[in-house]
């Protein structure tokens, strides 16, 4: 009989505590993380249409940048540093880890304006329309190995007990996707 108590107790308890520790800012801020790195099928789903409605890159271009940023949510890293929670409100600062895409942009088009007579290019020529320096950074792109670490404080608020996080501000999306400065 005291088995079945003290079984049932832990049942219980293992239980609760399941579903306290799932219902934390920072467990929802980790599942967010996790969810890119698993490639969730919302996360593929909004980036298909971001990409759908850019109307300025060819579908050739469409298709490098998908590889790119599959290739950025499969090995972002990050760290929970801070939690901080007012109310109904939390704010929990990440540390994040991607590959430095703006970083191999600014270098791809610094040695590109620097050799255009290699690329067969005119100096007033408008080489962001470039064919040949969309290709050349496209490759650099791909190529990176360079990292870089980010700080973001993600915002969640509490509706009906659960932890929701908020919209992301358009410049922590480009650090989570290594184009940000």
């Amino acid at each position: 009989m005291k088995k079945t108590i003290i079984i049932i107790l832990l049942l219980i308890l293992t239980t609760g505590c399941k579903n306290i520790t799932y219902n934390t800012p920072s467990s929802k801020v980790s599942n967010f993380f996790k969810n890119y790195q698993t490639l969730n099928k919302s996360i593929i789903d909004e980036l298909n249409l971001a990409i759908k409605k850019d109307k300025n890159k060819s579908n050739f271009e469409k298709e490098i940048y998908k590889q790119l940023l599959i290739k950025q949510y499969q090995n972002i890293e990050y760290k929970i540093k801070n939690e901080e929670v007012k109310n109904k409100d939390a704010y929990v600062d990440v540390e994040i880890e991607v590959y430095d895409y703006e970083k191999e942009n600014y270098y791809s088009k610094k040695y590109f304006l620097s050799n255009l007579k290699l690329f067969n290019i005119k100096a007033n020529e408008n080489i962001e329309e470039n064919k040949k320096y969309k290709n050349y950074k496209l490759l650099k792109l791909k190529k990176t190995k360079k990292r870089k670490k980010y700080n973001i404080t993600l915002h969640l608020k509490k509706d009906n007990n659960m932890w929701k996080m908020l919209n992301l501000s358009k410049e922590d999306l480009k650090k989570i996707h290594g184009f940000s400065s």
